[in-house]
């Protein structure tokens, strides 16, 4: 097999949809440091020998390849699911809002647009955020865990098997065709941009063990589209998809969840994000119990997770493992 030596965690076609006016991305360090680089460098969300075990000799195995044919069709699947597909236009949205004011005591799900993707965008939509977040530095750093060994290429090289183990599990799920609830819901921007980093809210990956997939996640896809993904036990046969626009708020609400996730890098589009406490700590941090206000909130439209929360702020049912709610960060 052809050896390769610079693989990209972050795949360069996605990378493209974060690119400003100059084709470049901006970049922010833990410690305030910026710098910004040209996609067509291809110097971004990369990794020496990233998705290459090695074996101390001339014999090794390179699993990149597994990644190709779903990088490659990116934005077919984020053109369908844009706006225009999911929410309809800005005026079509707009007149659709106008009509939900008289409502009281409003729910999120009123604002939501629902749907159902095709099963072949089903399929390969899910096949893009499980191999998306299999290879994120964040899932990457968890499975590297499980060695026992001190030495950093060990580790490393431990890591990387335990990452082609769950490769191979997605594609075993996936090639069956035949897969447990899984609800998308799709949350636009139409102003408020979404930021990304280098670790996301995963639940989802480590479920790959079985025939079974259960957990949430949360991807920012591009700066105006972030997609939350759960596998609720219940669902209507006729919807897996919720899409709303989200107010500003409720986009600061994400990037904070992405701040606490990410270890050395967010990238953004246009305006610079300020620092929250969680990224500042350098390390791959999580929300405690994978719990957040704005989780809560997609829940509520979802029937996914223990609790959920009104628009007004009252939250329904009780969580499980108590704990309040602004206790968040478990290092």
């Amino acid at each position: 097999m052809a050896k390769s030596r610079e693989h990209h965690w972050w795949p360069v076609g996605h990378q493209k949809h974060w690119t400003n006016k100059s084709n470049a991305i901006n970049i922010l360090a833990p410690d305030g440091r910026h710098e910004t680089k040209k996609v067509k460098n291809r110097k971004v969300g990369k990794k020496s020998h990233g998705h290459t075990t090695l074996r101390g000799g001339p014999w090794e195995t390179n699993f990149e390849d597994k990644f190709e044919e779903t990088d490659n069709r990116i934005h077919q699947i984020i053109d369908a699911i844009n706006p225009e597909n999911t929410v309809g236009s800005k005026w079509e949205y707009f007149k659709f809002l106008i009509k939900q004011i008289g409502k009281k005591d409003r729910k999120l799900s009123d604002i939501c647009k629902f749907g159902r993707l095709s099963k072949e965008d089903d399929l390969f939509l899910l096949e893009y955020i499980l191999l998306l977040l299999i290879r994120w530095p964040s899932h990457r750093a968890v499975m590297e865990k499980y060695s026992i060994l001190k030495d950093k290429d060990s580790v490393e090289e431990i890591g990387k098997g335990n990452m082609l183990i769950k490769v191979r599990t997605a594609e075993d799920i996936l090639s069956r065709k035949v897969i447990s609830n899984h609800y998308y819901v799709f949350i636009h921007s139409f102003g408020r941009e979404f930021i990304l980093g280098d670790g996301m809210l995963d639940g989802l990956t480590s479920s790959l063990t079985g025939l079974s997939l259960q957990g949430h996640a949360l991807l920012p896809l591009t700066p105006s589209l972030c997609l939350y993904i759960c596998t609720p036990t219940k669902m209507r046969t006729d919807v897996n998809y919720a899409a709303f626009s989200a107010p500003p708020w409720m986009v600061d609400y994400a990037n904070e969840i992405t701040q606490v996730y990410s270890k050395d890098q967010l990238f953004y589009r246009k305006k610079k994000p300020r620092i929250e406490q969680a990224f500042s700590r350098a390390e791959f941090c999580s929300c405690k119990y994978n719990q957040h206000p704005l989780i809560d909130h997609l829940n509520s439209i979802t029937g996914y997770g223990s609790r959920y929360r009104k628009l007004s702020g009252e939250v329904v049912e009780k969580r499980l493992f108590g704990g309040p709610l602004d206790d968040l960060l478990l290092s």
